[in-house]
């Protein structure tokens, strides 16, 4: 048996797209015309000539080891300013330390193989770079000899409450000798440039508090305090038929208060005025109020389609609801008549279907050979009730579409080609 085909003249603009191939497609660089030309991220194909960066930087590069290998800007500087660049140190020392065992530096728990700055040793030839180790530590093998160890030698430091993000620098001149010479490490950076953020000021290396006024909030040497706005301990009578009145500022602060005897508007009363005149001499049913100072009773009316009860509300809520009777023969229809306020005022059944009005799948009389472009079904369907297919695709009828249709004849616009399938579906 044959199967279903959709025929490459049934694609029109065929185009692959992007998001026509497949996350996971995998496809090897192999099988793309460039793909021998590609540079692979883990360095396994490397450059065949000079390359033009187009104005662009290279970013993230290591520290350079050899002498082939690219230099960053900060290696230039450093270079330039006589500074001897270490590898970072995992936390730097804030006192005098026993250079044994693991233990907490700066709040880290430094642990063998962590490198540390011993910077603030007693015995100042003790300062220098050192590995952690279970027993006696040593110093790092970049800065344990007097070649490494030199005045400008810097590291930086990774963690610690108070040494974090920081770089420090050997101050110390002349000829070293490590172990012997007493060596002088100085803070060189932070994490960056402290600024004054919201609400301080900078002076130099001292930040300020600021504050807007001085009559709302007062800065003190080493501390920040509330201004005084009120003088007196307690405000308002104590009994009687006085109350306390209170005056607040934007902030909410209490900055004045008195005592007065009670009004209206202190408890949210409302005074004797025409309105409430009027309304005591209302009578029975819902109040409106007609004009200003005018109160008069009115009632829900009924109307068309529409039952009120009680519409006066005296003897409980008003209700309204639909008048019955609108249709005579409430029931099932298919097919109802609506009037001017949505109401189904009458209904009918029409004929009803049965199977045999149904034809699926039927293959249209007439020869598919490249030629014939006439066919014929077995029966006149209702109109717009059909349904025809070419090879599973739903076709369009009308003038200038893929078919037209009159009484029981097909005529197709594009000519079936040998093999394909026609099929339609309809109501007799």
């Amino acid at each position: 048996m044959s199967t279903t085909l959709i025929r490459k003249a049934q694609l029109v603009n065929l185009g692959i797209v992007d998001a026509d191939v497949a996350a996971g497609a995998a496809i090897v660089t192999t099988k793309l015309a460039d793909g021998a030309s590609f540079i692979r991220k883990e360095g396994t194909v490397a450059f065949a000539a000079d390359q033009s960066m187009g104005n662009f930087k290279l970013t993230n590069l290591a520290q350079p080891l050899t002498a082939n290998d690219a230099a960053r800007l900060i290696d230039v500087q450093n270079s330039a300013a006589g500074i001897t660049a270490k590898d970072a140190v995992r936390a730097a020392t804030t006192a005098n330390i026993t250079l044994t065992a693991a233990q907490t530096i700066d709040g880290v728990s430094v642990i063998a193989g962590d490198r540390v700055l011993v910077k603030n040793q007693t015995t100042a030839s003790e300062n220098g770079i050192y590995v952690c180790a279970a027993g006696a530590w040593a110093r790092s093998a970049d800065a344990d000899t007097a070649a490494d160890v030199k005045s400008g030698m810097f590291a930086f430091v990774c963690e610690g409450t108070a040494n974090a993000d920081s770089g420090w620098i050997l101050s110390t001149d002349g000829a070293i000798v490590v172990g012997t010479t007493s060596m002088t490490f100085v803070q060189f950076s932070g994490a960056g440039t402290i600024l004054a953020g919201a609400g301080m000021t900078k002076t130099g290396s001292t930040m300020d508090v600021g504050t807007a006024s001085t009559g709302r909030i007062v800065v003190n040497a080493d501390n920040i305090d509330l201004a005084t706005v009120v003088t007196g301990a307690s405000i308002g009578a104590a009994s009687g038929a006085s109350v306390p009145y209170l005056t607040y500022d934007a902030y909410g602060r209490i900055t004045a208060g008195a005592s007065r005897n009670l009004a209206c508007a202190d408890i949210g009363a409302q005074p004797l005025d025409a309105v409430l005149t009027s309304l005591a001499a209302a009578g029975v049913g819902i109040i409106v109020q007609t004009v200003d100072g005018t109160i008069a009773p009115r009632s829900i009316a009924q109307s068309t389609g529409i039952v009120v009860t009680n519409g006066d509300g005296v003897a409980g809520n008003p209700t309204i609801a639909l008048a019955s009777g609108v249709i005579a023969a409430p029931g099932t229809y298919t097919s109802v008549t609506v009037d001017t306020y949505g109401r189904v005022t009458a209904g009918t059944n029409p004929t009803t279907f049965t199977a045999a009005n149904f034809i699926t799948g039927e293959t249209p009389s007439g020869t598919v050979n490249g030629s014939n472009v006439t066919f014929t079904l077995a029966n006149s369907p209702i109109a717009g009730s059909q349904e025809v297919y070419l090879n599973g695709i739903l076709l369009e009828s009308g003038a200038g579409n893929d078919y037209t249709i009159s009484g029981v004849t097909i005529s197709m616009l594009v000519t079936p080609q040998t093999g394909d399938k026609l099929r339609a579906t309809y109501r007799k």
